[in-house]
């Protein structure tokens, strides 16, 4: 009889074991962030096809809720030497909000250094990184309005940003 109810709880706790749900290995929750190459033209010399901005793939462990901290590590940079941050040093995080389809990222004055051409390349990697990591449909980036002359204001939808050239080259003609 003893036997018989020892094969009985053995049995009942290997059923019980199928049902309980193990945590995730670290290292198996992936995110995507955003950046520009380091060197563009050596990136196209290995793949003609590449854009300005690729794709660097990271694990985390947990927190893949909160936006916040994952917009705070994506500004510590890339960890693939071949990529480039396009932030300024001290650009950080001020104050994320969404409101409903736009998420609202303020960032510190640092970031309005940027112009022209590095600057929509760093919208486009911020704005490509949260449409990863969210789903909202645009990503509104600014800084402080504290002064109006320097300020960054600049809104990037889901839908309007092209990454890849889509014009065909031709050849000189004579």
């Amino acid at each position: 009889m003893k036997r018989y109810a020892a094969s009985m709880l053995l049995i009942l706790w290997t059923i019980s074991l199928c049902a309980c749900s193990f945590p995730q290995a670290a290292g198996n929750d992936p995110v995507t962030f955003y950046y520009p190459w380091a060197d563009l033209n050596a990136a196209m010399e290995l793949d003609p096809g590449c854009t300005a901005i690729t794709a660097e793939e990271r694990d985390i462990s947990g927190r893949r809720d909160s936006l916040s901290y994952l917009l705070s590590l994506y500004f510590r940079g890339p960890l693939d030497s071949s990529l480039n941050s396009p932030f300024p040093a001290g650009t950080s995080l001020l104050n994320l909000q969404q409101e409903d389809s736009t998420l609202i990222i303020t960032l510190s004055t640092a970031f309005a250094q940027l112009k022209g051409i590095d600057l929509t390349i760093a919208c486009n990697c911020l704005a490509q990184t949260c449409f990863e990591l969210s789903v909202v449909q645009e990503v509104l980036i600014q800084t402080s309005q504290d002064d109006a002359e320097t300020a960054v204001s600049v809104s990037i939808g889901r839908n309007n940003s092209l990454l890849t050239d889509t014009i065909p080259q031709t050849t000189p003609t004579e």
